[in-house]
Parts: C-alpha cells; structure tokens; sequence
C-alpha cells in the first residue's frame, strides 16, 4: 500500500507484484518443503499443522525469477502484478509426495501436530494479469518438488545447524529461565492489543513478541487481478 501511494502521489515508476508458495534449491528450511525433505533424509517423522486439509498453491523459484524478469521490461508502471499457479494442493498432499520420493510410509511417516495460530485455510492468487504479459508455468510439480530434492539430498550441509528451524513449530523457542519452562513466540502469532493475547496457549509464563497483521481468510475475490 505503501509502495501504492507513493506511485500514485509522487508519480515514482513503481510496479507492485504479489506471490506466494515459492519453493527451490537454497530455501532456507522452515517451511513445508524445506523442512520436509531434510526430515524425511533423516527417516524421521514429517510434522504436519492441524489435519492437513490446508490448501497451498506451490510454484518453482525458476517460474517466479521469470515472472519477475517479464513484469521488469513488459509489465507496465503503476499495475499490481499477482504471481502464482492455478494448481492447488493440500498440505498433506505435499508430504505424501514427499514420502514416495524417499520411500516411506505416509501411513508411519507423516505426524500431525498442533496446528499453528491464525493458519489459513485457503491462499489463492488470479494471474490472468501476469499471463497476458506472456507468462506461463513451465516447471510442473512434480518436476520441480524431484529437483529440489536432488538439490537437498546433494548439499545437505548447505545451512549447518537447523535443528531449530526442523522442529514442528520452529516460531516457539522454548528455554530454560530461572528453573521454569518458557515459551517464547516470534512475533507472526498475536497482535498487539488485540484480545487475541487471551488465546495464549496453558504455559507457565509466555512472551509476546511485536505484532503481526490481521488474519485474513483468502479467496478467489481476495487478491483480485
């Protein structure tokens, strides 16, 4: 909105895009994917939110740096430009591709937790936009999720330490303080002010840090393009 107003008030030659779901070689292992395929290398559990039921569209990194290198020279100043695929899938759907690619058992492998504060259900991008501008995917699922294996499995070293960022909920960093167990929550989770501080989980003592934005359930109409 920011970047909005300062192209319509002061004439800057800005182009907005928006995206979601990315996923690659070098993503830093926190979300789904990243977390999942280290995990799964190791023969251990997959940590899934809630029930799985989530709906998530995944796109390629390649498909996105190209998106970004056609809005630069085609897109035109002052548009928003939405970047994202059409294919849908469940949460639980990822995992159990994963699982096939390394042989396991969806059925042993796969452990559903506690789902996390605020989750979406639903995120979902219209890019008619993008696709006028002569945009296409071209990198499909399975395509892509079989790369960014082959490149997890060959630079397994490439972070170092991210037992952290491998836990079920890596945005809870649980600590030792005074003898007494703390939970401590990175700021995504609650919102200052807000009477969203009494959903506060049953810890002894909890933290909260910053503030995020408001939860807002996406639709088809919710980013419209």
């Amino acid at each position: 909105m920011l970047v909005l107003t300062y192209g319509r008030s002061y004439g800057l030659p800005v182009i907005t895009t928006r995206g979601n779901n990315v996923y690659g070689p070098n993503q830093y292992p926190e979300k789904l994917i990243p977390k999942s395929i280290p995990l799964a290398m190791k023969g251990e559990p997959l940590p899934i939110h809630g029930d799985g039921s989530n709906v998530r569209s995944y796109l390629y990194c390649e498909d996105v740096a190209e998106a970004f290198e056609l809005i630069l020279h085609r897109g035109e100043v002052g548009e928003v430009y939405n970047i994202g695929t059409q294919e849908e899938r469940k949460v639980i759907d990822v995992a159990k591709d994963i699982c096939k690619l390394f042989a396991m058992d969806p059925k042993t492998s796969i452990k559903f937790v506690e789902n996390r504060p605020y989750n979406d259900q639903r995120y979902f991008l219209n890019n008619h936009k993008l696709k006028n501008l002569g945009w296409s995917q071209r990198t499909t699922w399975q395509e892509g999720l079989k790369k960014t294996t082959e490149w997890c499995t060959s630079n397994a070293g490439w972070w170092g330490d991210v037992s952290g960022a491998l836990l079920p909920h890596p945005g809870q960093l649980m600590m030792a303080f005074g003898g007494v167990e703390k939970q401590i929550y990175s700021s995504q989770y609650f919102e200052s002010g807000s009477s969203q501080h009494s959903q506060t989980p049953k810890q002894t003592q909890t933290c909260l840090l910053g503030t995020i934005h408001k939860n807002n359930k996406a639709t088809d109409n919710a980013y419209p393009n």
